[in-house]
């Protein structure tokens, strides 16, 4: 049995928008901390909900004023 050495290991995550998700109802919650390590793309992608969450509230708050 011969091991094809040109196949990568695939390594299996959950789709991004899962994170973005989560960031982005963490900032309804008022929960302030990353789950995930900044420095992976999970993390980074959990930071830009939350911050997406945040222009979206910052926005309406300024429609009503």
């Amino acid at each position: 049995m011969s091991v094809d050495t040109n196949v990568k290991n695939i390594e299996r995550r959950a789709p991004l928008k899962i994170q973005f998700n989560q960031g982005y109802y963490a900032f309804a919650k008022g929960w302030l901390t990353n789950q995930y390590d900044a420095a992976i793309v999970q993390g980074q992608e959990w930071q830009r909900g939350f911050d997406a969450a945040y222009f979206d509230n910052l926005y309406r708050l300024q429609q009503r004023s």
